[in-house]
């Protein structure tokens, strides 16, 4: 009897094993499921450094038809931008009537307080915590200012604070620790260590062309030894030029021209900067130029000109 019942005993425990035999090949593959994480939309750019990728950038980002501004230089507000892709914002910020304002040239062509707009930006980042958002200012007030508007607004606690001198770390680096905010001004004196004088760390090409022709790749402002590439790309007649733009916003336009830029200056443009960022394929190029590889980057791109 007893022996019997040790055996019936073996038996239950060796089905057991092989129900959880039967298992674990299911448990393994759900494992095998989880996605890797993405920055910035693709798992291949997280372990890229933040200069090893170009962003769809927005010129005089604010001024937009939609919300009434005067001569405008989009058809849609910030908020749809970036839902477009855009991930840079150039943003003028001047002082009216006491008050810090985004406004381009004469605030009576459009305006916007600085906080809201701020506070919306902060919003964006937290509900896309896999996302990086750079601000290059045209400032026109005091530094100190600027900085006490982005603390009411709470991106202060977002900024990354960046040595001119030091590589900058990957995106996926900068997502983990949280600082997902890049702050570029032209007037960072008395600011915070995190509000970066743009032109120790950028240099940009021309910022005036009336035709497309007009559009080269010499440089402007800035070192060309600095780390970030200003690429303007926009038209001016001396407004913003929609017909303009609606033909050198095409894919193939932008990313030929970034390209022949990349070569002369041998490094990335970083910042594709564009009016009117809903006409044509500005992200389909900013993609494009995304999936060249990072060996492309370092290793195969020509000398820097000096």
């Amino acid at each position: 009897m007893r022996l019997w019942l040790a055996m019936l005993s073996a038996l239950v425990a060796l089905l057991a094993c092989g129900e959880r035999t039967q298992e674990s090949p299911e448990a393994l593959a759900d494992t095998q499921d989880v996605e890797a994480p993405e920055c910035l939309g693709s798992a291949d750019l997280c372990s890229r450094a933040f200069d090893e990728v170009s962003y769809f950038t927005s010129h005089n980002a604010m001024s937009n038809e939609e919300e009434g501004w005067f001569v405008p230089n989009h058809y849609i507000p910030v908020s749809a931008q970036l839902d477009l892709g855009v991930r840079a914002l150039m943003l003028d910020i001047h002082v009216e009537a006491g008050d810090l304002m985004l406004c381009h040239g004469a605030c009576i062509a459009g305006s916007e307080p600085l906080v809201p707009h701020l506070e919306g930006l902060r919003r964006f980042l937290e509900d896309n915590p896999t996302e990086l958002l750079s601000l290059i200012l045209e400032s026109y007030a005091p530094a100190p200012d600027v900085a006490d508007a982005f603390e009411a607004a709470g991106l202060d606690a977002l900024a990354h604070t960046q040595a001119p001198d030091e590589p900058w770390p990957t995106v996926g680096a900068m997502i983990e620790s949280g600082e997902r905010l890049i702050v570029l001004t032209d007037e960072a004196q008395g600011g915070p260590a995190w509000m970066h004088d743009v032109w120790a760390h950028a240099f940009e090409t021309h910022f005036s062309a009336t035709f497309a022709e007009d559009l080269t790749c010499e440089p402007s402002r800035g070192d060309v030894e600095s780390p970030l590439f200003i690429f303007n790309h926009f038209l001016s007649t001396p407004f913003a030029d929609a017909g303009g733009a609606e033909a050198i916003n095409q894919r193939e336009f932008v990313h030929s021209r970034a390209l022949e830029c990349w070569e002369a200056h041998g490094t990335r443009p970083h910042f594709i900067t564009v009016d009117f960022a809903s006409l044509g394929d500005v992200a389909g190029a900013v993609d494009a130029l995304n999936q060249l590889e990072s060996s492309k980057d370092r290793s195969e791109r020509p000398a820097r000109r000096r």
